[in-house]
């Protein structure tokens, strides 16, 4: 949880990407093993995921998270589309 941890304490990073899902002959930074087995428990690092960061809000982050788990459960485009516009502040509006 160290790098995953100092990117979620930070203020300035509202997120990250992990690009290296399993490891491959000459890269060993994978999640997974080159035989797809696990590196780490997956409950331990949903939990690490899935913590707020720094960067944004808890309550912005039920948000999205309550955006995310409508769009699954009614997959209809314009549906989401006014859900998001609703959740989120107008951002020209925001910025002045």
């Amino acid at each position: 949880a160290g790098l995953i941890g100092a990117l979620l304490d930070s203020p300035q990073i509202a997120g990250f990407c992990y690009t290296q899902l399993a490891d491959t002959e000459q890269e060993a930074n994978g999640l997974l093993t080159a035989a797809r087995c696990p590196k780490i428990d997956p409950a331990r690092f949903r939990a690490m995921i899935t913590r707020a960061s720094a960067g944004i809000g808890a309550e912005q982050v039920d948000a999205e998270r309550a955006i995310a788990e409508r769009a699954i459960a009614d997959p209809d485009p314009v549906a989401e589309f006014t859900a998001i516009r609703a959740a989120r502040p107008d951002r020209e509006t925001a910025s002045r």
